[in-house]
């Protein structure tokens, strides 16, 4: 071997190799908000789910007051942790599924009213997942999506947790029209996250979150949930739009 290379083939990859994201792990660390999340979201939910890019699993066990449940992540090691947990209900179902993939459309078996798509576009480079969840849907279905919101805030927490983009809500609204939906809601949530990202991500440049930080949001979470509630905030760390796939003959 030739010892002026810098280390071992082993110390190598070592170093190049990509780690596993930690993000799925750090959505336990806030159970208020995914459950207050969850209770937010249901409203616009029919009765055949599906969750993509379940994780973990830290918004599945909230969901399974639905008739049926199918949870798919492209990670095989989340899905795998999802069906140990759940995986024998009969009103139950997950799968290894990337979204940018055609073989996606084999979901269509399940007869899904409702698709719920959390934290996965502004992963990605293209609207290839987008249309593949508009193509499983039928007519009058409905995908709900919650994505990073405004632009200007993309920071270096972006960059830690994989994000490509942040979406303005204008922009991300006529996006969706473009892709047959009609959209019935479009609101922020998470108003306090938003102070917490800028702090954390632009003034202090850290690409990982602070558990102690992630812990004191949480606990804050019936504070200002009930709050947002009420009256809905004009700015939000993510934004949720509600839209519905138009039937054949109806316009955006």
């Amino acid at each position: 071997m030739d010892k002026g290379d810098g280390g071992t083939e082993a110390d190598r990859q070592q170093v190049t190799e990509p780690q596993p994201s930690p993000w799925p792990e750090y959505r336990f660390r806030f159970p208020r908000y995914n459950r207050w999340l969850a209770n937010r979201l249901r409203p616009f939910m029919g009765q055949r789910v599906l969750e993509v890019q379940c994780g973990l699993g830290h918004m599945t066990g909230l969901l399974l007051d639905r008739e049926f449940l199918v949870a798919v992540d492209s990670v095989a090691e989340h899905v795998a942790a999802v069906q140990a947990r759940y995986g024998e209900r009969e009103d139950f179902g997950a799968a290894v599924q990337d979204m940018c993939s055609p073989d996606a459309l084999s979901l269509r078996q399940y007869g899904i009213d409702t698709i719920l798509c959390a934290n996965l576009l502004e992963h990605l480079d293209d609207d290839r997942a987008l249309d593949t969840m508009v193509a499983i849907l039928p007519p009058g279905g409905r995908l709900i999506t919650l994505v990073a919101a405004f632009e200007s805030l993309f920071n270096a927490l972006d960059r830690g947790a994989g994000h490509l983009r942040r979406y303005d809500k204008g922009a991300f609204v006529a996006q969706l029209a473009r892709h047959e939906l009609s959209v019935n809601e479009a609101f922020y949530v998470n108003s306090l996250g938003l102070l917490g990202w800028w702090v954390r991500g632009s003034l202090l440049r850290r690409e990982m979150p602070s558990v102690s930080q992630l812990r004191l949001f949480d606990r804050l979470v019936p504070l200002w949930g009930a709050v947002e509630r009420r009256i809905p905030p004009p700015f939000g760390l993510s934004l949720v739009c509600v839209a519905d796939k138009r039937r054949a003959g109806i316009g955006g």
